[in-house]
């Protein structure tokens, strides 16, 4: 689950990580750099993969109880580590299901994503997951590999797919953080800025989009900031709330 502070501080908005990750499959449909990427079942594959990686979470984010200690609901960077490798698993599981390179896709993402968060850690969740994943990534390389009729796997084609699903993943959490005007590195092409150009009007400069207008939303929970007791009492006190941005070409 995301969490962020409303401009005044008197409530939190949650917004589920399925939802976070349907935003950024939102961006890539439409995403100019992303028209030529491989084959189309290549293409497919990687759009599969980042509306995908976080629905191990969704139970998770359901069923979400407040911090022990600060009684707030947790967000995604705030739960263990052996809790966010099971979660992780989930969603790597549940992308093998759908073909090779979209599990490599996500399998590889959410290992970058231990390496960089715990490049210290050495529990046995997380040296467990680390060589089971490893391991599976090069099968799933290897079968996609197959199924495509090649004799040697594309492994850049494969991780520049991955620089994508966590760049489109960042990008989607700069919005739902309501973090604006901030730079971006896209894997191929221009720096980007993301900035605020009205009230309620967003563009991406230089604009990257195969549009000249999108209008991008995700459903949220409002909740006073408060301390909760359990998930019940954060559920009767949350209202639905829906998170909108028009992203526009700058004239």
């Amino acid at each position: 689950m995301i969490r962020r502070s409303t401009a005044d501080g008197s409530d939190w908005l949650l917004i589920h990580q399925v939802d976070h990750a349907r935003l950024s499959a939102g961006f890539a449909a439409c995403w100019q750099a992303m028209v030529d990427f491989g084959s189309w079942q290549d293409r497919e594959a990687l759009l599969a993969a980042i509306l995908h990686h976080d629905d191990g979470w969704r139970e998770c984010d359901l069923q979400s109880n407040g911090d022990p200690e600060s009684g707030a609901p947790r967000a995604f960077n705030e739960m263990a580590i052996a809790e966010s490798n099971a979660i992780w698993t989930e969603s790597i599981l549940s992308a093998a299901a759908m073909g090779p390179l979209t599990a490599y896709i996500v399998a590889q993402h959410f290992l970058r994503m231990r390496q960089l968060f715990t490049p210290e850690d050495t529990s046995d969740s997380t040296c467990k997951f680390v060589e089971r994943f490893e391991a599976e990534s090069e099968r799933w390389l290897r079968r996609w590999t197959f199924e495509r009729g090649k004799a040697e796997p594309d492994r850049a084609l494969a991780d520049l797919a991955v620089d994508y699903l966590q760049f489109f993943d960042k990008l989607s959490l700069l919005l739902c953080l309501n973090r604006m005007a901030v730079q971006l590195s896209q894997p191929s092409g221009p720096d980007l800025e993301l900035v605020q150009t009205d009230e309620s009007v967003y563009s991406i400069v230089p604009w990257p989009l195969t549009v000249v207008e999108i209008t991008l939303a995700v459903p949220a929970l409002r909740i006073p900031a408060t301390k909760y007791s359990s998930a019940k009492q954060m559920k009767q006190a949350a209202v639905d709330h829906e998170l909108v941005w028009k992203f526009r070409a700058c004239e």
